[in-house]
């Protein structure tokens, strides 16, 4: 019987620190534009690279979110209104104050540092690909930082 007892102990235990040690991030993902297609699907492409990420969390932003990621883009089109099948994509990237850093009066406001701000022109037909840079550049200047200083 206690050998039973060590072998489960054993092959679960290391199952339960793992996941109680490894750090995970909050984000909030905001997409905002004229088109309901292209918003749900800038959306879903920029959830998914964050989640294909391992440590990263979705959260509302009424959550306990640490990062954000929001997004705008509006379509380009010519003087004569002809939609030219590119998009002017505008990002931020922000990271949330901790609350330790507030003093009590202000804990439950939303402050974040001054975030990143990036800009681009993209076709409308490779927006996954744009997804996958902005989520990268996003985890290399962002959630890197943030994976160096939890080990520290």
């Amino acid at each position: 019987m206690r050998f039973l007892i060590y072998m489960l102990l054993v092959v679960f235990l290391p199952l339960t620190l793992a996941s109680d040690t490894q750090h995970r991030f909050s984000v909030f993902v905001s997409v905002g534009g004229a088109d309901e297609t292209i918003t749900g699907l800038l959306t879903s492409h920029l959830k998914r690279e964050l989640r294909a990420l391992g440590d990263v969390d979705i959260v509302a932003y009424g959550g306990d979110w640490g990062f954000t990621l929001r997004v705008f883009y509006v379509q380009t089109e010519t003087k004569g209104g002809v939609k030219t099948g590119g998009l002017s994509i505008a990002s931020i990237r922000e990271t949330r104050v901790p609350k330790i850093r507030l003093k009590d009066n202000f804990s439950s406001l939303r402050a974040v540092t001054p975030g990143t701000l990036a800009a681009a022109y993209w076709p409308k037909d490779d927006l996954q690909e744009w997804c996958i840079l902005e989520v990268g550049s996003f985890n290399d200047n962002i959630l890197e930082k943030a994976r160096i200083w939890k080990h520290r």
